[in-house]
């Protein structure tokens, strides 16, 4: 097959695996308000620059932030490669040994870093009634909650609500694989080692994107939403890494500015906080018309 007939190819089965996804993601239902998590400096700095932090993957907080979803998918495809006996993880779409050759070569290529996007995370939590965020993200009570516009938050990058534990990935790599066989068969380039590389390639690149949005089942609780900003290394030169030092260790980060008003709509101050609603120097800061009040989750 000539380079062109390739490229077309590898366009289209990008544009159905993001179609599929996002008609999937099309049923979630966003809460009017998600909240992030900072304290009064980070405060200062969100309003005064007009921009949040964005934390590259590999220094979230929890340690399985990235791996968790690849090491799901890696056991699917370890187990459709070999199923267990009674196991009902058969092939959707049967194409003679191709089906093993494709799941053999992704499973080998997800393994591979990822070296021509980098990812940046901002998290943001569905509810603040309760003592998990302040705990673990709003500084044992003396942080604050920032309350944005959910419908607002879209143009930033994307966000999505994180998924616990391992079924919604398996369902990602399934489908995945699905219609990259039928992409393969509908074009006549099952046998074309040009168009089935690629098929891998690309399929092994979207689980990694897919990835970052799977957390172990043990932090749902949290009832995150992630904030994405998925960036090409070669080609977009509209962001900057920046860094900052955090319990000793070197964080990267970009920053998302807004460039329209903030969408903050409600501040929520920390139970143990020392700032009280009628702080002025506050109201001065984020202006008269954003509801302020106290938690009433006792944590200190």
């Amino acid at each position: 097959m000539t380079n062109t007939v390739i490229e077309q190819f590898r366009g289209k089965l990008i544009n159905k695996l993001w179609k599929s996804e996002n008609d999937r993601l099309s049923k979630r239902t966003f809460p009017e308000v998600l909240y992030h998590l900072s304290d009064i400096e980070g405060i200062v700095g969100i309003f005064n620059k007009r921009t949040l932090w964005a934390t590259h993957a590999s220094s979230l907080n929890d340690k399985t932030e990235i791996s968790y979803g690849i090491d799901v998918a890696k056991a699917h495809i370890l187990a459709r490669l070999h199923p267990p006996p009674n196991s009902k993880s058969t092939p959707v779409i049967s194409l003679s040994n191709k089906y093993e050759d494709m799941l053999a070569a992704i499973f080998h290529l997800i393994e591979t870093p990822y070296k021509n996007h980098e990812t940046f995370v901002t998290s943001f939590c569905e509810s603040i009634d309760q003592s998990t965020p302040w705990l673990h993200y709003g500084r044992n009570g003396r942080g604050v909650a920032l309350g944005f516009a959910s419908s607002r938050l879209g143009g930033k990058g994307s966000i999505f609500p994180v998924e616990y534990g391992g079924s919604g990935m398996k369902n990602v790599v399934d489908n995945a694989v699905e219609i990259a066989q039928r992409e393969l068969y509908n074009s006549n380039m099952i046998e074309d080692e040009g168009a089935f590389n690629s098929a891998c390639e690309i399929i092994s690149s979207f689980l990694k994107v897919a990835a970052i949005r799977f957390k172990n089942d043990v932090f749902a609780e949290e009832k995150e939403w992630r904030l994405i900003h998925w960036m090409s290394v070669s080609t977009d030169n509209s962001f900057r890494i920046n860094f900052r030092v955090s319990d000793n260790k070197i964080i990267p980060y970009i920053n998302s500015n807004f460039v329209s008003d903030i969408p903050i709509i409600k501040i929520v101050l920390g139970y143990s906080s020392s700032m009280k609603e009628d702080d002025e120097g506050l109201k001065l800061l984020v202006g008269k018309e954003i509801n302020i009040r106290k938690s009433n989750v006792p944590v200190c």
